[in-house]
């Protein structure tokens, strides 16, 4: 069982092939699944479609002179015990993008999840460590040979593993929409992202400043199942500036009740839609859904349509977007700051009603969210039944009442 990874340099200038070769080879890597470096068995000159590999394998000087002009890529292994090669390439176009990659590792790995096993202890915790580490040196220590502006990894699952991780202009820091497990930055976007110290307190599993100056950021100990890592979002502290206290103090705040829902469990949700959250929000903004809670997203009923990720305590949403669903598409999930029980927004059946749904239906000027907020402040930190039921057939009282002011004395009297 394969994993396969991307790595992309994004540098002006096409790296010196043999420079990468000598450093490959420096850190251990061969050239032979059996260990040699005297011949390059696996190695293509030019694209991947069309290239060759008619040169004779002991002739590596020519090889390696044959692929610095014209692109190509060398396999590397990294050893029988680890089960992880690196093909190692260099792009050559006549007209190339300024974001398309002039050097790139494409890794195949045996699985990094330790929960995967298929006999003879291939799979603990500590080898599964081994290939994770040995990747990450890989990465840095060509990207002191290459010195690139910036270089992010990508795993190879999905229609559309690249998406928000390649950038699309520059700076390339406001240019991404995340970042990915492994990256490293140049001093330029290094200070784009607030200076070199700031990035080195990056609080990921793996900060270190190579000999070249960039800085290799992993985020944590595994990119598939992580033990060690950051208690805060790495993309909120480089991307949007915010510091490890500021999300911490968030995070605090921070409660989806959809987060205890099960797969398949129905709720209602009150989501405010992108156009509609700059400025004091209103009533009119606020848009009631229900939805279907799939994989750690939530799915409207009515249309099937894709709604929202759950967040998860950080704040960070769980899981990537469907791919034909945009960043600018996912609504602001209002609910997540008000403390409101799992109970308010749980519903049994798709037509059913509960506190939120009600609340939605009421008359009022008032904000019906300082409503909510109001209403789950009187709720005990363990709900039972009888707790929540009163409550529920107030609000369903009120929505039923059509004299508005009368709505509200009653808001007043019983609620507030």
């Amino acid at each position: 069982m394969d994993e396969k990874y991307f790595i992309h340099y994004i540098s002006d200038e096409t790296p010196d092939m043999e420079a990468i070769v000598d450093r490959c080879l420096e850190l251990g890597l061969t050239t032979t699944q059996d260990g040699r470096t005297d011949v390059y068995s696996d190695y293509t000159i030019g694209n991947r479609f069309d290239g060759n590999n008619d040169i004779d394998g002991d002739d590596r000087q020519k090889i390696v002179d044959e692929i610095s002009a014209v692109g190509g890529r060398i396999k590397f292994w990294y050893g029988q015990e680890s089960t992880t090669t690196a093909s190692v390439s260099v792009s050559k176009s006549d007209e190339p993008e300024w974001s398309d990659h002039k050097a790139g590792i494409d890794l195949r790995t045996m699985a990094l999840d330790p929960s995967v096993d298929f006999g003879e202890g291939r799979y603990t915790r500590e080898k599964v460590q081994k290939r994770v580490e040995s990747i990450t040196d890989l990465v840095g220590g060509l990207a002191e040979v290459v010195e690139p502006e910036y270089v992010y990894g990508v795993l190879l699952v999905g229609m559309n593993p690249h998406r928000g991780l390649k950038p699309t202009g520059r700076p390339i820091s406001e240019n991404v929409e995340r970042l990915p497990w492994i990256s490293v930055l140049s001093d330029t976007i290094i200070e784009d992202f607030g200076g070199r110290k700031r990035v080195l307190d990056t609080p990921a599993w793996r900060v270190e400043e190579l000999e070249t100056g960039h800085v290799m950021i992993v985020k944590t100990n595994n990119p598939i199942d992580p033990t060690e890592g950051p208690s805060v979002s790495i993309d909120r502290y480089l991307l949007d500036g915010e510091s490890e206290e500021e999300q911490k103090r968030e995070r605090s705040d921070i409660d989806d009740p959809f987060a205890a829902l099960d797969p398949g469990d129905i709720g209602s949700d009150v989501v405010v839609r992108q156009e509609n959250a700059a400025g004091d929000l209103t009533n009119e903004d606020l848009e009631l859904v229900r939805c279907e809670v799939r994989d750690w997203s939530l799915w409207e009923v009515e249309t099937g349509e894709f709604l929202r990720r759950v967040i998860d305590e950080s704040g960070t949403p769980i899981g990537d977007l469907p791919d034909e669903v945009g960043p600018e598409d996912e609504p602001y999930p209002t609910l997540i700051r008000l403390g409101v029980p799992v109970s308010f927004v749980r519903l049994d059946g798709p037509g059913d009603e509960n506190v939120v749904t009600n609340v939605m239906e009421i008359d009022i000027d008032e904000s019906k969210l300082q409503l909510l907020a109001n209403v789950a402040s009187r709720v005990p930190d363990d709900p039972t039944p009888d707790d929540i039921e009163p409550i529920e057939e107030l609000v369903g009282q009120l929505a039923r009442l059509d004299d508005t002011d009368g709505v509200e004395d009653l808001i007043e009297t019983r609620l507030l």
